[in-house]
């Protein structure tokens, strides 16, 4: 008798399969979305209540006009947070990861080994830096914290599909759970914020209205947005080598980070925030 042949991953994806990896696509993407809102308002709101409740009552009495309010604070708050971010890395070993390396993570589908104790510091590194007012947005942090629950949550969902975990799903198919979670996500989000009522809002922007000059003035600025870019580029290989050399001291390099960015936003007050603020 011949042996009898395993199914092939095709056969495995009968309809009621692909229906329950869609719901667990809308339940993956709505857990993540309200996980995102709940870290976002957590995060602003704990920057809001260390700048306009902790730091500004420190710095003068109450009630006080803003200009009266020392000056040199944004240096002292970059020196307290760059110290606190080192001790962070040293401590409880969080770091946060840089954009790109992020997404190469997210590129490779091998979600790091599931571990509780590396939860709370991986969050507590993403949120210090904006905490104190670094000049990072909450996005890196943000999909650092998801990147693998949401690898797990792609495997498990090719499991419910019928597909084999480390291949890839049909093209339409896949499409769809993708798509699926999506609109689970913004359920999430939509529903976190009804649930919450967070300080954070989804940002509406009105009609830009046409101007004499405006095509001018925004080839000026583009240019000029251009120049800052290779600027930026230069400045970013001297201090990545800068970098480099102060890897052995943890506590030094944001401390110095810190206390420069203080520095800057007395002069350039907005630098200091993430951009979203």
């Amino acid at each position: 008798m011949a042996p009898s042949s395993a199914p092939s991953p095709a056969s495995r994806r009968t309809p009621w399969r692909l229906a329950l990896a869609g719901l667990a696509a809308l339940a993956c993407g709505a857990a993540l979305g309200a996980f995102a809102w709940l870290f976002l308002n957590v995060t602003f709101f704990a920057c809001d209540r260390l700048w306009n409740g902790l730091a500004w009552g420190a710095a003068s009495s109450w009630p006080a006009h803003p200009a009266t309010r020392w000056a040199g604070l944004p240096v002292l708050m970059g020196a307290v947070g760059g110290l606190a971010v080192g001790l962070s890395q040293t401590c409880l070993k969080g770091s946060a990861q840089p954009l790109p390396a992020i997404i190469g993570h997210l590129r490779s589908g091998r979600p790091e080994p599931w571990r509780a104790s590396r939860i709370a510091p991986n969050l507590v590194a993403g949120m210090l830096p904006i905490m104190t007012g670094g000049a990072v947005g909450p996005f890196p942090a943000l999909i650092a914290a998801v990147s693998d629950e949401w690898l797990r949550c792609r495997r498990r969902l090719k499991r419910c599909a019928g597909a084999d975990p480390e291949g890839q799903l049909p093209q339409p198919e896949r499409y769809a759970l993708r798509g699926l979670a999506l609109a689970g996500g913004v359920a999430g989000v939509v529903l976190g914020r009804l649930a919450l009522r967070g300080i954070m809002v989804l940002p509406r922007f009105a009609a830009v209205h046409w101007v004499p000059g405006a095509f001018a003035k925004g080839l000026v600025l583009g240019v000029g947005g251009c120049l800052v870019v290779l600027l930026f580029q230069v400045l970013c290989r001297l201090f990545t080598g800068l970098g480099t050399r102060l890897e052995r001291f943890p506590l030094v390099k944001p401390l110095i980070c810190g206390v420069a960015l203080g520095l800057v936003s007395l002069i350039l007050p907005y630098v200091l925030f993430s951009g979203s603020q």
